[in-house]
């Protein structure tokens, strides 16, 4: 009897530590959303990429794979190191280089990204989070943007 109550209650205290964490990733996820939104307003023109894949890492930069969300087109990119940590399914706020991206143009065969044409970012996983509106009040943002 001793030994079945010490092992329920390590899994509830196992239990509890996961609702915990994952209470914690959902605040700073929603957080994140929260600061992209006000960049996003705060900025004139930008534009919201996916890293789909991250291929190989370089301390100068990294070769992946994007979409650009509003095309749905995909493609490798060289991005410069940012200063934040990127993982796959991150959402990169980015000001598109004119140079490399024109209205009616060809895409380029491979894009780079230029750390001083980054702005912010936040997970993909955290927007089911952010649209529900059990969690409305802890963001300040329209969900619809996000």
């Amino acid at each position: 009897m001793a030994i079945a109550i010490v092992l329920a209650g390590g899994a509830a205290a196992i239990w509890l530590v996961q609702v915990r964490r994952t209470n914690v990733w959902i605040g700073n996820a929603v957080h994140q959303w929260e600061h992209f939104a006000a960049v996003k307003s705060r900025l004139g023109v930008t534009t919201e990429i996916t890293v789909l894949d991250i291929h190989s890492l370089d301390p100068t930069g990294t070769w992946v794979t994007i979409r650009w969300d509003k095309f749905g087109h995909v493609q490798r990119a060289w991005m410069e190191a940012l200063p934040d940590e990127i993982w796959r399914g991150s959402v990169l706020l980015i000001s598109p280089d004119p140079a490399q991206i024109q209205v009616h143009g060809p895409w380029p065969e491979i894009y780079y990204l230029m750390a001083v044409d980054y702005h912010a970012f936040a997970s993909a996983e955290a927007l089911p989070y952010v649209r529900d509106p059990k969690y409305q009040s802890l963001v300040g943002i329209n969900p619809s943007n996000a």
